[in-house]
């Protein structure tokens, strides 16, 4: 795990209690890139943050009270650990987020899975709130419980030949992004209109690693012509 920040300006106070730091931290600024096994996360983003924590040094664990974080003005707020294993990373971390820009989010999409990004084009504004727990490591990813709602969203993807706008969802994420039998997205509900044409759909994905399966209930009024 490699991190660098620079040009932080910060209040920072705490104890040493045994093998246990206490701190309270507040970033007013900050640079920040950070790679794990080199994959970038960050690339010099501007980072505040607000948060008390317990840093237990034995086991390389921090543990956050709720906190708030601000990150290339994108605002959230998480709680929960971070476990620096040495073959490993273990998250165990709640998160919420209120009308974050969609094109800024995938923007913070590691290189390593930017293929599945390619030709796509996307915009909008997300609300999400979730839970991600599990392993971090050349060959595991941590469980993403995520639920993510979609407001005036716009799509171009070079494999589609329309474009979509007045995209507005509400989806279910699971998945580690290893073990397809247990990843779905759940859509509960989601609309979108092409230039000549509406619809809108609900159902289950599943298997969307390998053989995806779906089962949706859609209806729309199409133009065919498109």
């Amino acid at each position: 795990l490699q991190t660098d920040i620079r040009q932080l300006t910060a209040q920072l106070s705490g104890k040493l209690i045994a093998d246990t730091m206490q701190l309270q931290v507040n970033a007013e600024k900050a640079v920040v890139s950070l790679e794990y096994d080199g994959e970038r996360y960050l690339r010099e983003a501007q980072v505040r943050m607000k948060t008390k924590a317990r840093f237990i040094i034995p086991k390389m664990r921090i543990e956050f009270e709720p906190s708030d974080a601000t990150v290339n003005n994108m605002n959230a707020t998480f709680s929960g650990s971070i476990e620096n294993q040495p073959t490993q990373v273990l998250f165990d971390l709640n998160y919420g987020g209120k009308l974050l820009p969609l094109s800024e989010i995938l923007a913070f999409v590691p290189s390593g899975y930017q293929s599945y990004l390619k030709g796509v084009e996307a915009d909008g504004l997300v609300t999400s709130e979730g839970k991600i727990k599990g392993a971090y490591s050349d060959s595991l990813m941590p469980l993403m419980d995520l639920h993510i709602l979609l407001q005036d969203g716009k799509l171009k993807y070079t494999g589609i030949p329309v474009s979509l706008s007045q995209m507005n969802g509400e989806v279910d994420f699971y998945s580690d992004l290893t073990n397809d039998a247990i990843s779905y997205v759940n859509i509960r509900r989601f609309s979108a209109n092409s230039p000549k044409s509406s619809f809108q759909t609900s159902g289950r994905i599943t298997h969307f690693l390998t053989d995806m399966h779906c089962d949706l209930t859609s209806e729309g009024d199409l133009e065919l012509s498109e």
